[in-house]
Formats: structure tokens, C-alpha cells, sequence
């Protein structure tokens, strides 16, 4: 949907485009800054070799990917393993990617 908008933005010089709050064209460089973030993924640490890549642009993180293979830490976030969350050794592989995760950010 983003691109679609983008091309229409371009393609007609007429279109309203994006203003910052004193008027000048362009977007928050706040708000792109945060959008780098979703384009950082780091692989899956689960012990499955699950092959899932993770993101924590959102705090908690997002997954994608995987051969189908169900992973480790994937089930923390079904309700069932909740009981498990502060002591596992998955909440350990989460928190190291989420480590891994911001330096790839920070580093950019």
C-alpha cells in the first residue's frame, strides 16, 4: 500500500504531499527512523534451527519466515507457555536477539 501511495505521490505533481508540522514537505524524521527499525531482522537462536528471522520494532517481537519447523521460542508467545516466560531458557534466546537485534539498529 506504501509503494502504491509513493508512485501516486510521484506521479502526479498535483497530489497533496506529506507536510511536517511548520509546513515544509517531507516526513518526520522521527517517524522514518522508526520505520528503519522493521528492516532490521536478526535470525532465530531456538535450539529447532527453526530458520524464522525476528524483529523487535514493536517492543515485544515480530517473526517471519522458518522451514516449518515449530519453534522454540515462537511458543513462548502462546498462551499456553506463558507460565514459563520469566524462566525459560527460549526467554534467554529472545532477549539475546532482542540484544543482537539493537546493534543491528544502532550500527545501522
Amino acid at each position: 500500500m506504501a509503494v502504491l501511495y509513493m508512485l501516486h505521490v510521484e506521479s502526479r505533481p498535483e497530489a497533496p504531499k506529506p507536510q511536517l508540522a511548520n509546513k515544509v514537505v517531507g516526513i518526520d524524521p522521527l517517524r522514518r527512523e522508526a520505520l528503519k527499525r522493521f528492516a532490521k531482522w536478526v535470525p532465530c537462536q531456538c535450539d529447532r534451527a527453526c530458520g524464522r528471522e525476528w524483529n523487535f520494532a514493536n517492543e515485544i517481537g515480530l517473526q517471519r519466515g522458518g522451514n516449518g519447523s515449530k519453534c522454540s521460542v515462537a511458543r513462548l508467545f502462546e498462551r499456553s507457555e506463558w507460565r514459563n516466560w520469566y524462566v525459560s531458557k527460549e526467554m534467554n534466546w529472545l532477549q539475546e536477539m532482542r540484544r543482537k537485534w539493537e546493534d543491528a539498529v544502532i550500527s545501522k
